[in-house]
């Protein structure tokens, strides 16, 4: 595959027919030959066979079905003696009591180059989510009047700079608190879809994983609401959802799951996963569920684009679109040094969260559950959530995520 379109928004660009891991081959050159792997350098493939997600989980995709895409990111550069790690672990884990902001003096920490401080790391996969976000949002698109006239442009895809930066009822309406992949994470499975979440890795499997299809899904976690009916994660582009005008297709509720997966409806197409580099960059690992069938779907809470569209798009102009997205956003979040609210990056990422105002449960790092409304997402990329055991506020740096529903 040619990739023409992706090529011109990368600093370099290589499409690899088979891979393990696009996360490991772009780590691995970022690290031995930084002058060859400039910022926004991409490391993509449809056959990714040894995915991996957050927590260690491993996915499988089917070949030519869903893309595992890596980007690097170098807003400056530093020595670090330590191996790649989760960028999660640039934020504080866990969630803390009470709720706290962090100041611009202590926010003045290390800065890698590029005047973003490493404290700021954390924002990247969110970034990345909503670059894939608006990207599938662009496939999806608004509803388009069967005659062929071209829908009104969409608000949500420019930058909401009116939306107050902690106003949850900024977010859209979550997609009736659907359930998510069971595995927040794997993104890049292929799905990243998929289930991984872990979304990255592409690791994540997923994505590339895509999944992990069916035999090779994991059986969703028991504290996950129960899977909807298989059909319901294959809508028909062709038939007209409920409250839907005649004349119009269905509309297909996009949205950011926090931190790092992408929803179609509240079923799960991509998720993300990040890494740090010794040298102070970045690689953004995401998986895409491009044109999986129902049988290929690692769960039933999973889709693809192809399901919801009810056509093949074509994976360049996916991709294409998410490298623009994301080229897009980051260049803002480095030319503001890092200032989310500044760079507009936070009332971005509020305008297309779906997890804000929904009822959760986030299983903590160390193992506990916290069930609560999540109400805002502070300056820090964390989400506030209003702990429904003692009403209390909770803001939480890492953790998965399930939108319940009652």
């Amino acid at each position: 595959m040619e990739f023409p379109l992706s090529r011109t928004v990368a600093g370099r660009f290589e499409y690899l027919p088979e891979t393990g891991s696009t996360n490991d081959v772009l780590v691995e050159h970022a690290t031995t030959d930084a002058a060859g792997w400039p910022d926004l350098s991409v490391v993509v493939t449809d056959n990714q066979t040894r995915g991996r997600g957050r927590l260690g989980r491993t996915w499988l995709a089917p070949t030519g079905k869903s893309l595992a895409i890596s980007v690097l990111l170098r807003p400056g550069s530093s020595p670090a003696p330590n191996p790649p790690v989760p960028v999660e672990s640039a934020r504080s884990a866990g969630r803390s009591r009470p709720e706290r902001t962090v100041s611009a003096e202590e926010g003045a920490g290390e800065h890698l180059g590029g005047g973003i401080p490493v404290e700021q790391f954390g924002w990247f996969p969110l970034l990345a989510g909503a670059a894939m976000t608006l990207a599938v949002r662009d496939v999806v698109g608004e509803p388009v009047p069967r005659d062929g006239a071209a829908p009104e442009p969409a608000a949500a895809h420019g930058d909401p700079g009116a939306a107050h930066a902690h106003d949850a009822a900024a977010a859209p309406a979550p997609a009736a608190h659907a359930p998510e992949a069971p595995d927040p994470d794997g993104a890049h499975d292929a799905a990243a879809a998929h289930d991984a979440a872990a979304a990255h890795d592409p690791a994540a499997g997923g994505a590339h994983d895509p999944a992990a299809a069916g035999a090779h899904a994991p059986a969703a976690p028991a504290h996950a609401p129960a899977a909807p009916a298989p059909a319901a994660a294959a809508p028909a582009a062709a038939t007209p959802a409920a409250g839907t005008a005649p004349d119009e297709q269905p509309r297909h509720e996009v949205t950011l799951k926090w931190p790092n997966d992408v929803l179609i409806d509240g079923y799960k197409v991509s998720g993300i996963l990040c890494e740090l580099l010794p040298g102070g960059g970045v690689v953004i690992g995401a998986g895409l569920n491009v044109s999986l069938d129902e049988h290929d779907l690692p769960t039933l809470t999973s889709t693809s684009l192809l399901l919801v569209t009810g056509a093949s798009p074509d994976p360049d102009a996916v991709l294409a679109g998410y490298l623009t997205h994301l080229r897009r956003l980051y260049d803002r979040f480095r030319a503001a040094a890092g200032d989310p609210v500044a760079s507009g990056l936070h009332q971005q990422v509020v305008a297309l969260c779906g997890t804000l105002g929904s009822a959760v449960r986030v299983e903590l790092p160390g193992g506990d559950d916290l069930v609560g409304t999540a109400v805002r997402l502070d300056e820090d990329g964390r989400l506030v959530v209003r702990d429904q055991a003692d009403d209390q506020l909770q803001a939480v740096a890492a953790g998965d995520v399930t939108h319940l529903r009652y």
